[in-house]
């Protein structure tokens, strides 16, 4: 697990870096950014549906037009998780994003980096208005949220 964090933050790292590069097929045109928008989401995690809920809320594009922050709250078999992380654009479409729970008795504070709740996922934008998110974590398997988006201006 600790080789696929790697892997994902390098490629985050390496998105920041090409989204100046007005050449590749992802990045920003000239007179055009990628709008900010405040996405709201409810899902579940897809093992036990029924059992586990999950609650997110995203800023996106705040950073350089191409990055943002989000957090989560989620219960499953009684257990709790506050994930933090960010989000990277990969065009108006779609973005990834990868946190880690801080703070409860799974996080990173009271547990090793192996023990601690990490997700990571990808989002996708239908239309104007409605966003689902798939996420991964190897402590509760897949999930599944679906929301709204807001834009910021």
């Amino acid at each position: 697990m600790g080789r696929n964090i790697i892997v994902f933050i390098f490629l985050l790292l390496c998105l920041a870096g090409n989204a100046q590069n007005k050449n590749l097929p992802f990045s920003i045109k000239e007179n055009k950014t990628m709008e900010q928008y405040v996405e709201i989401s409810l899902g579940t995690v897809l093992d036990s549906p029924g059992d586990a809920f999950k609650a997110n809320v995203s800023v996106n594009n705040i950073l350089f037009h191409r990055f943002g922050a989000y957090g989560s709250i989620e219960t499953s078999s009684g257990s709790l998780y506050n994930i933090y992380g960010i989000t990277a654009s990969l065009n108006s479409w779609a973005y990834l994003f990868g946190g880690i729970d801080g703070f409860t008795k799974h996080g990173i504070i009271n547990n090793n980096i192996a023990d601690t709740r990490k997700e990571a996922g990808i989002g996708f934008i239908f239309g104007k208005l409605i966003v689902t998110r798939f996420g991964y974590s190897s402590s509760v398997g897949p999930t599944l949220s679906v929301g709204i988006k807001l834009n910021l201006k």
